[in-house]
């Protein structure tokens, strides 16, 4: 469990082949960090409150929570589940096979897939309002299947 790393966290960075598992980061309001792994780490549990935060890994995230604050995805990994209720999600990470992100809900907030050329899917988009803006490049980034919000919404498609 890691409550908070303001100057940032390495977990295995140093020790190739070693695999391991965290259960939770909790990364507060305010804070500033950079978040990294190994290959053969597993986080169960990422969770952002607020903050300028990176999180860079190479092995599978279960959750990954954002509820405020700017959150850059860089790395060859899976996301098992994707959730932001607030800020902003620049979603780059690319798995080695299969999809970068299996599950993507956005209730609030924005989750930007157009920052890197590197092709990925997204299995499953679910829009929960129309307070919540999804960028993203269809010539890189895949949906499977894309579930729309109940009632209107604003839907804005630029080229």
């Amino acid at each position: 469990y890691v409550e908070s790393a303001p100057g940032g966290v390495g977990i295995q960075t140093e020790r190739p082949g070693t695999t391991g598992t965290v259960g939770k980061v909790s990364v507060t309001a305010g804070s500033s960090s950079k978040v990294l792994t190994g290959d053969g780490v597993t986080i169960t549990t990422y969770e952002q409150t607020g903050g300028d935060n990176t999180l860079q890994a190479a092995a599978t995230i279960t959750t990954v929570t954002v509820n405020g604050g700017d959150l850059l995805i860089d790395g060859a990994f899976l996301i098992t589940t994707l959730q932001t209720n607030a800020g902003t999600t620049v979603a780059n990470n690319i798995p080695a096979v299969g999809n970068a992100i299996t599950t993507l809900t956005l209730n609030g907030g924005t989750v930007d897939g157009s920052q890197s050329s590197q092709t990925r899917t997204w299995a499953t988009v679910t829009l929960g309002t129309d307070n919540a803006k999804l960028v993203a490049d269809d010539n890189v980034v895949t949906i499977t299947t894309l579930n729309e919000p109940d009632g209107p919404y604003a839907l804005t498609a630029t080229r």
